[in-house]
Formats: C-alpha cells, sequence, structure tokens
C-alpha cells in the first residue's frame, strides 16, 4: 500500500499532471460561478476532451475540475445570493447577508479556507478508509438515507424563526419536488398536461429563480448596492481565514458530516451541504440567516470533504456518489480503470494519484479565491442599476442554456415571483429549496425502505436514531420558541 501511494504521489507531481491540475482548477471555477452551471456539466462536457490523454493525465485533469467547481459556485452565493451551484444553497443564507454588511471579502476567506481544510479531510479519510471500504458503504441503506434527509428538512424549518412558516415552506418544495413521474412506480403526477413537466421541475432554474431572479428584483427596488459600506470597510480576508480556525470543532464536524453523505451513494452534495448547515444551526447559537460566518463555514466545510467521500463507493464498487461520479465512472472506464478489486489492488496506485489531484486542484481553487477575495468583494459595491439586470441576464442565460428548453426559463420567471412573495411574507426560501432538493430522495428511499423491510424497517437501530433526532428537532423550537413567536 506504501509503494502504491508513493507511486500515486510520483504521478501527481509530473509536470504535464500539475499543468493539467491548474487547468482543470480553472475551468472548474469558471463553471461553478456562473450559476446553472455545474459539476456534472463540467465533466460531461470535458470527459470526451480526454480521450487522448494518458490515464493519469486524464484523471488529474477532471478530478481537479470537480474539487474547483464546488468552490466556485460558493463566489456567487455570497456575493449576489445565487448558489452557482446546488453544493452551494446552504452557503448564500448567511454569506450573503455578509455581504450586504459589507463583509464579503471575510466569507469569502471563510469559504476558501473552509473549503481546503475540508478537502485535506476528505482526503484523508479516504487513504484511510481504503481497507476497510466495503463495510462502511453498506452501512447506510435506503431507510438510513431517509432519515437523514427528513432530519435535514426539518432541521431548517426552523430557520426563519416560526416553525409553522417553516414546515409550509419545507412543504411546498416536497410538492413542487412531485411534479412528473413518480420516481420508483413510474406514475404521472401534476404535469397539468404539459410535457416538459414529465421530468419535473428543473432544480437549476428553480434555484435561479428563488435566489437570482427574487433578489435581482429586491436589489432594484430599494436601489443603491448590495453592501453599504465604504471599499475601505470591506471584511477583513485575514479575519475570515481565523474564523475558521476559531470555529475549528465546528468545522471538523461538519467535514465528518460531509464525508458521510459523500459515502451514501445518490445523496449527492447538496445533501450535506444543507445537513451541515443545519447541524450548526442546532447546535450552536447565533444570529444564523442575518450574516454569521459560522453559516459560511459549516457547509462549505462539508462540500469539499465530500468529494472524498464520493470516491469511496465509486472506487469500491462502481456505484456513483453523486451525478458527478456518474460521469466520472464513465472516464474510468473509458481509460481502462475498472472499479472495485482493480482499483483497489492492482491499480491501487492510481486511487492515490486521484486522491492526491483531487487535494492538490481544491488547495489551489482555495488559494486563488483568498488572493483575489479582497478584489473580488467590491462587486458588492457595484450600483443595483447597473448589477441587478447583468445578473438578471445572465440569470436567464443559464437557465436556458441547462438544457436550452424555453421551459426552464418559464421556470424560472415562476419561481421568481414565488421568492418575492415567499420573502414578503417572510416565509423561509431556504425551505422551500431543501424540500425540492430532498423530495425525489425522500420519496425513493421511502419506497425502497418499505419494498425491502416492510415497516420493519424503523426498528434498525440507525435509523431509530435518525428518527429519534428528527423529533427532538421539531420539538425544540415548539417547545422553547413559544416566547419569541408570542412578541413577534
Amino acid at each position: 500500500m506504501l509503494e502504491a501511494a508513493l507511486q500515486g504521489l510520483v504521478m501527481a507531481m509530473r509536470p504535464e499532471t500539475l499543468l493539467y491540475v491548474a487547468f482543470g482548477v480553472f475551468l472548474g471555477l469558471l463553471f461553478g460561478v456562473i450559476p446553472g452551471l455545474n459539476g456534472p456539466i463540467a465533466l460531461a462536457l470535458f470527459t470526451p476532451l480526454t480521450y487522448r490523454m494518458d490515464p493519469a493525465s486524464a484523471m488529474a485533469f477532471l478530478l481537479a475540475t470537480y474539487g474547483a467547481v464546488s468552490y466556485g459556485g460558493s463566489i456567487s452565493a455570497i456575493l449576489i445570493g445565487v448558489p452557482g451551484t446546488g453544493e452551494n444553497v446552504a452557503t448564500c443564507f448567511d454569506g450573503y447577508e455578509m455581504t450586504k454588511k459589507g463583509e464579503a471579502g471575510r466569507a469569502l476567506a471563510a469559504s476558501a479556507t473552509a473549503s481546503g481544510l475540508g478537502a485535506i479531510v476528505g482526503v484523508i479519510v479516504l487513504i484511510a478508509l481504503l481497507p476497510v471500504l466495503r463495510g462502511i458503504v453498506l452501512a447506510f441503506g435506503p431507510p438510513e438515507v431517509l432519515m437523514i434527509s427528513l432530519w435535514g428538512l426539518t432541521a431548517l424549518a426552523a430557520l426563519g424563526g416560526s416553525i409553522q412558516r417553516g414546515l409550509i415552506s419545507g412543504g411546498i418544495g416536497l410538492l413542487l419536488a412531485m411534479v412528473g413521474f413518480e420516481p420508483v412506480t413510474g406514475s404521472l403526477r401534476y404535469a397539468l398536461g404539459t410535457l416538459y413537466l414529465y421530468d419535473g421541475i428543473n432544480l437549476t432554474a428553480a434555484l435561479i429563480g428563488l435566489f437570482a431572479v427574487t433578489e435581482s428584483i429586491s436589489l432594484m427596488s430599494k436601489g443603491g448596492s448590495i453592501a453599504k459600506t465604504e471599499i475601505s470597510t470591506i471584511g477583513s480576508v485575514t479575519q475570515g481565514i481565523k474564523d475558521v480556525f476559531i470555529h475549528w470543532f465546528l468545522f471538523v464536524r461538519c467535514s465528518i458530516i460531509g464525508l458521510i453523505v459523500g459515502i451514501m451513494p445518490g445523496v449527492g452534495g447538496a445533501v450535506g451541504n444543507i445537513i451541515a448547515y443545519s447541524h450548526a444551526l442546532q447546535t450552536t447559537k447565533g444570529n444564523y440567516g442575518t450574516g454569521d460566518v459560522r453559516g459560511v463555514i459549516a457547509p462549505e466545510s462539508s462540500v469539499n470533504s465530500k468529494e472524498g467521500g464520493d470516491l469511496i463507493p465509486t472506487i469500491a464498487f462502481g456505484v456513483p456518489g453523486a451525478a458527478s461520479m456518474a460521469i466520472l465512472l464513465n472516464a474510468f472506464y473509458l481509460h481502462g480503470l475498472n472499479p472495485g478489486k482493480e482499483l483497489l489492488t492492482t491499480k491501487l496506485n492510481y486511487t492515490f494519484l486521484m486522491a492526491f489531484t483531487l487535494l492538490a486542484g481544491n488547495i489551489l481553487s482555495s488559494l486563488i479565491g483568498l488572493s483575489f477575495a479582497r478584489l473580488v468583494s467590491k462587486i458588492a459595491l457595484v450600483r443595483a442599476s447597473i448589477l441587478a439586470p447583468t445578473i438578471l441576464v445572465f440569470a436567464f442565460l443559464g437557465s436556458y442554456g441547462v438544457s436550452g428548453r424555453i421551459g426552464d426559463v418559464a421556470v424560472t420567471f415562476l419561481c421568481g415571483l414565488l421568492g418575492l412573495w415567499l420573502k414578503k411574507y417572510d416565509y423561509v426560501r431556504a425551505a422551500v429549496v431543501i424540500g425540492l432538493v430532498l423530495g425525489e430522495i425522500i420519496e425513493r428511499s421511502y419506497h425502497l425502505s418499505i419494498q425491502t423491510f416492510g415497516w420493519g424497517f424503523l426498528s434498525r437501530p440507525l435509523t431509530l436514531a435518525m428518527l429519534g433526532l428528527t423529533v427532538v428537532t421539531i420539538l425544540i423550537p415548539i417547545l422553547f420558541g413559544k416566547e419569541k413567536e408570542a412578541e413577534a
């Protein structure tokens, strides 16, 4: 194993490999920053370009791109309140509020630091778990995925201060997620006789509408700029770096959450981002949703640590840990790398190569983010009359560019109107998004749990523990939040 690790390190340190890593990071940041472009799209576009590359260079390029996309998505989430990818949804809840308060530089630095260190945690654990991958992956079945998804949904229900509004918002998201074919039985629901809705509501189009369109219209109505402070008082980059170390225990916990979610096949990084934020909300006292730096550190710690987790089931069993991993799996076969026994024995050096290049890509993207945080943060001072129309143009272009369907543009527009209504009446847009993201996962996991275990799935120890946590999460704001709601 040590010999394979050294061979992987030597391959990763070749000049041509490092050049591909740098190029992949540049493209990944670009795809992450632009709303509508994400990791799966980037990998799908660039995998054919690796056909004539050697396997080491191809894996380095693709994994560096994949790692950089996640951090790139946090930049737009923080600066303009629009998550560049679905994996950065929770980052904009506090990151954008920090920008409004003139602390964009601090938020960007905290995000870069948490992402880079989270990637280190993810890769270290990936390497450490190589001998025991099988038992870990098999510990999570549909019942556990169901319960952890329900907990993630209920944990954010209290974000707006009212558990009732939060649950209603989450319910709206779940209803939107039910449009189209049912994931297990295949029955059609709520399609309104429109062929476009057969595939359900496009998540990217909905996210762009709920955040980009809503915030742009809101910004134009208020005038001025996102941040109301002078350029000289933009948040400290140095303080943002320090914040991660000050809240180191939260960082470690959320990095572990990202790893666990990454290990669970098919769950996806958006879930880890949401659950990490929910964990911070439930375990620490703070003004979350109003510009608390911990609301940036928690989700960003999980985003890049889960990438190491994503690789675990992909390498061990050929089971994609996320949508991006499904495309990467195709690249494995394209370059003669077979998941399972081969990548864990005779070609273990390539597994180490993937770990090292993923780590290098994440660290490089974080360093770039730290280097330009002070400059990029000044976008928050651009006048609304210039910034808002620009955001709207790119929002609708990004929405259309996802799949080239005019229906996605309509969804973006309608979700923008929904977002304005939710914002006006103090409902929780975050919970709507969580319901939309988790809806299909909850439904599919429920059906699979019933079909496989019957109602006995509730007696599984880990399932029971997660169910108890979900109940406690709902009861805490009801029992201890009465005074706050009465005053409101």
